[in-house]
């Protein structure tokens, strides 16, 4: 399920540039402290949400350009792991 996507088509711009999730985050009426991105490519996934305040994940699992250090704010080595930090995050353990 897709709540959310915004294309090149509607930014003009590519990431690792802020404007694609700026975008996304006016269009859903979010902030960035209430959103953490989900990247497998962390220069050019992680950037532009970094740069914004976003929180951000490297997911491992899909790994294929030998990323030794992602930058990101948590490494998922499986999608599952999110639901524990969103719970972290939140409060509830």
């Amino acid at each position: 399920l897709f709540v959310g996507v915004i294309t090149f088509d509607e930014s003009g711009e590519r990431k690792p540039t802020e404007k694609p999730f700026k975008l996304w985050l006016d269009a859903l009426d979010l902030d960035t402290n209430e959103t953490i991105m989900v990247g497998d490519w962390p220069e050019r996934d992680g950037v532009g949400a970094k740069n914004l305040g976003m929180m951000t994940t490297f997911a491992r699992y899909e790994e294929t350009f030998g990323t030794v250090h992602s930058g990101a704010d948590w490494d998922l080595n499986d999608i599952y792991q999110l639901f524990m930090i969103i719970n972290e995050y939140n409060g509830s353990a």
